[in-house]
């Protein structure tokens, strides 16, 4: 007996780590296997063609393309399609084909029938019945205009108190969401009254040696971080120019300042005499979320950024 149920607990025991360890292999895929990127495309004054791709381990994907002002999407897992935009379209086009062939069955109903009963019936007995059947149009369309005019007299009533409703309804909500905009700008500017109040505690606090060690750190990491989620790989050529020069030469010089991210790969061609913004582009990038998370571990890490959110606290600011 003992030795059976030490079996049972032996056999739980092999389960429960085979489980553990898939719970453990999935987490670590996650977090080291990365996710990768890539897109090219291409933009011109009539067109604008971009494909998208975003893949995890070779079992998610997620493809899209916006081609003609029409955008289509895939999400796989695996070999199986979960989310696609043709199967809208798809769903749309069965409907209308099982509408169409119904409509056909009845009018081919209709003309069979039509058919069937002009070859049994003689002329004098059509005549007869055309005469009560004339009379009987006269009467239902006197009925039916009174009905008719009826409904319409309730239309105009219900639709009278419809658009009412509406109006009370579209007041009550403008009128709570402007309630709720001046409350969050009076706190705002409640919190901006505050620190200008402090405002000279703040200069202090982070113009102390210790701040300024803890905001040079903070710029390493964020900078890390942007490049670590920027692409890896990317070319580009995009000609550009707008009606005013200045914003031209403002756009680039903004271009030249990211000269560093991108080292010559991304050429510029600015016209400063017409309006124009055409190009292609390739890219492709990774993602992987251990490196994310350690740079948001660093980030929490740092003393001088607690003590001033602590601060900050105690201020009453946040």
């Amino acid at each position: 007996m003992l030795h059976i149920i030490l079996m049972i607990l032996k056999i739980i025991g092999i389960i429960l780590l085979i489980l553990f360890a898939l719970v453990l292999l999935i987490i670590l895929s996650i977090l080291f296997v990365p996710i990768r990127y890539k897109s090219n495309g291409e933009i011109s004054k009539d067109n604008v063609n971009l494909k998208f791709q975003v893949g995890w381990f070779g079992i998610l994907k997620f493809r899209g393309s916006l081609i003609n002002g029409q955008l289509r999407y895939k999400v796989n897992i695996l070999f199986k399609t979960i989310i696609t935009s043709d199967s809208q379209v798809n769903n749309t086009s069965e409907e209308e084909a099982s509408n169409k062939v119904t409509s056909d069955k009845m009018t081919s109903k209709k003309q069979v029938d039509n058919k069937s009963t002009s070859k049994k019936r003689p002329i004098d007995i059509v005549d007869k019945e055309t005469k009560i059947h004339e009379s009987r149009e006269k009467s239902r369309d006197s009925i039916e205009d009174k009905e008719v005019f009826i409904q319409s007299v309730d239309e105009t009533i219900n639709e009278h108190e419809e658009k009412i409703s509406i109006l009370t309804k579209v007041k009550k909500i403008i009128i709570g969401k402007f309630t709720k905009i001046k409350f969050k700008i009076r706190k705002f500017c409640d919190k901006l009254k505050q620190i200008r109040k402090r405002k000279q505690e703040y200069i202090d606090f982070l113009t102390a040696d210790e701040s300024k060690k803890a905001i040079k750190k903070l710029k390493i990491l964020v900078i890390k971080a942007i490049k670590h989620i920027l692409p890896t790989k990317i070319e580009a050529k995009i000609r550009f120019g707008f009606e005013d020069p200045s914003t031209t030469g403002m756009v680039l010089g903004f271009a030249s300042i990211l000269y560093p991210l991108h080292k010559g790969r991304v050429e510029l061609i600015s016209e400063f005499e017409k309006e124009v913004f055409e190009g292609w582009y390739k890219l492709k990038g990774r993602i992987r979320l251990v490196t994310l998370l350690l740079i948001a571990l660093k980030i929490y890490k740092q003393k001088r950024l607690r003590q001033f959110i602590n601060f900050v606290k105690q201020k009453g600011v946040l």
